[in-house]
């Protein structure tokens, strides 16, 4: 067996702060309209690996709307489907699409077998239409409004009318078009919401949501379930000004212990609110009351938070300085806490900006930029889409860190030992773990890539430096196949889901060769 100097890696990957990068806003695409182009987007945004998609409510070849894809720098703008209509389409979608990763689905407010909208698939290169559901007129659900949910095979959505007293419903349906169930039809004022006009979140095992109207004020409410059905609650009845919001619009968001959500009018000055609740009901704050008399303010938000490493990240379809009796809308962003709230940019209308975004929908964050349309503004007053480059983030120094093998090359049978050594002072609880990456690239005992994980360490209190700690003691298996391997210590604060290396407070690695 050769003998060898231990070899050393510093590691990186821990927590990001911002570097003093300029955030950019740039318009990528202003739409043309119909037939070759959507027009007046109320839509989001989704990403799908390297791709962006999103609807339009109009355009297309018979101006029901449309279907696109793109790169996020804007360059290959396609539209791969164009709506046809009822019976065997669907027409003027609403909301964001979702992916699952060979198809994308989403809902259209109009069109479908009985011209009360319809729930879609398509594949990612336009082919393979399929609708999924026709909404009809009686106890089923119509009208369908908001983003739909996408959770172990199933996709939960929202209708803003029908059920049982028409006042709209909470639905799940398989990916592949089977099992349609009404989960729950509002019934209105006092002790239930009514005409709902967003999505739905999880935690896992309850969905949340909001309506427009009902509720104990008719202002609407906020509620939970089960994501099995049952348990239908109502956490929050929205009070009116000046210490509460009304009709809220959009998609909850949540940090895991609180929910952020946007109500178009409300707070203190009726021009709408930003609050947080905690999932049980409790704890209610307003955050933030808008005001699009005020410096730099904006107003009216009828869309979704974006929420990105505790920052709040929306867009308002009125206010801003942009100009109009009320203006055009702003991108706004502010702290969890309710601190901080600044407005990043206001929209200024046709020809060289859009006006209104954020309509019924939200801000998608894609590799450290926010991405939106807005319904109308751009060259031909239609809308556009946008991008807003957030600061690059880049990796906070961490302790100095390697790992020592008593060998760089081994043979079938022999032993070797890795040890790992800090070199400075960590002061922070760890759960340390062991790995080993084989020649293939695959993972031996690692969760976090798939397969089974061993802890060498546990809540670990700090790590004082110098420190080591004998991470593996083992005989080269007689499987183990020729090539480059590498033994790697893996250190995540405790509770931390882990999901992927940049998860890591540490990271250390080091290469090893056997050679049969």
């Amino acid at each position: 067996m050769k003998k060898a100097l231990a070899f050393a890696a510093v590691a990186a990957l821990c927590a990001c702060v911002a570097s003093p990068a300029l955030a950019q806003y740039t318009v990528l695409h202003q739409f043309a309209g119909q037939p070759d182009d959507g027009s007046y987007p109320v839509n989001g945004l989704c990403a799908d690996g390297s791709t962006l998609y999103g609807m339009t409510n109009y355009g297309g070849a018979i101006d029901e709307g449309t279907i696109f894809s793109m790169n996020p720098d804007g360059g290959a703008y396609t539209v791969i489907h164009d709506f046809a209509g009822q019976p065997a389409d669907g027409a003027h979608p609403i909301g964001t699409l979702v992916s699952d990763g060979s198809k994308l689905y989403g809902m259209t407010y109009y069109g479908g077998a009985n011209d009360y909208g319809s729930i879609f698939s398509i594949k990612p290169d336009g082919t393979g239409l399929a609708l999924l559901r026709s909404f009809n007129a009686t106890t089923d659900g119509n009208y369908p409004y908001g983003s739909l949910l996408l959770q172990s095979g199933k996709l939960y959505g929202m209708t803003r009318y029908g059920g049982t007293s028409d006042e709209g419903t909470v639905f799940s349906i398989n990916t592949g078009g089977t099992g349609y169930t009404t989960m729950h039809s509002f019934q209105g004022t006092p002790n239930d919401g009514r005409g709902p006009r967003g999505g739905l979140i999880s935690d896992g095992s309850k969905l949340y949501g909001m309506t427009y109207y009902g509720g104990a004020n008719d202002y609407g409410t906020i509620f939970s379930m089960n994501a099995a059905g049952g348990g239908f609650t109502v956490i929050h009845d929205f009070a009116g000004p000046p210490d509460d919001g009304t009709t809220p619009c959009g998609t909850l968001v949540s940090d895991g212990s609180t929910l952020y959500g946007l109500a178009y009018y409300g707070g203190a000055n009726d021009e709408g609110a930003v609050f947080a609740i905690k999932p049980d009901g409790t704890g209610f704050t307003l955050l933030h009351s808008f005001d699009f008399t005020g410096a730099q303010d904006a107003a009216w938000p009828m869309g979704d938070l974006t929420l990105v490493d505790g920052t709040l990240y929306g867009a308002t379809t009125w206010g801003g300085t942009g100009g109009g009796t009320y203006g055009y809308g702003a991108i706004f962003t502010m702290g969890t806490d309710g601190g901080g709230y600044t407005v990043l940019h206001s929209f200024a209308s046709m020809p060289n900006d859009g006006e209104y975004p954020g309509q019924y929908s939200g801000l998608l964050f894609h590799d450290y930029t926010l991405y939106g349309m807005s319904e109308e503004g751009g060259t031909n007053d239609i809308g556009t889409i946008f991008s807003y480059a957030l600061p690059t983030p880049t990796p906070t120094p961490v302790p100095q860190a390697e790992i020592l093998l008593n060998g760089s090359s081994f043979k079938i049978g022999d032993r070797f030992q890795a040890t790992f050594r800090l070199n400075e002072t960590v002061a922070q609880p760890f759960n340390a773990y062991a790995v080993v990456q084989l020649p293939d690239g695959s993972m031996l005992d690692c969760i976090t890539l798939g397969k089974k994980i061993v802890p060498v360490a546990t809540n670990v209190p700090r790590l004082d430096a110098p420190f080591t700690y004998p991470l593996m003691n083992l005989n080269v298996p007689g499987g183990a196949p020729d090539g480059d391997y590498r033994v790697m210590a893996g250190f995540f604060t405790p509770g931390q889901p882990v999901t992927k290396p940049e998860d890591a407070f540490l990271l250390a690695t080091t290469p090893f060769r056997i050679d049969n």
